[in-house]
Order: structure tokens, then sequence, then C-alpha cells
């Protein structure tokens, strides 16, 4: 999808996405986030 950041709720999820993320060598392109993090950094902005 062109995503640069990938947020999860669940921190199975969370830890399958960044494998998956890492497998695919994809660390510089693509960010996982859990949700929590995702709104902390929409309020800071």
């Amino acid at each position: 999808t062109g995503a640069s950041v990938i947020a999860a709720a669940c921190p199975f999820c969370n830890t399958m996405m960044t494998d998956g993320v890492k497998n695919s060598n994809k660390e510089e392109e693509v960010q996982v986030l859990d949700i929590a993090e995702l709104v902390a950094m929409s309020i800071k902005n």
C-alpha cells in the first residue's frame, strides 16, 4: 500500500509486524508502532 507506518494495538501483532518488516528489509521505510505511540505522536504535534 505504500504505508510508512503500521500501528497495532496487540503486542503479539506488533511483534509479528516488526518481524515482517525486518525480514523484508524495510526497516528504513516502514515504522511499526503501538497504537498508543501513534496517539501520543498525534497529541504532541
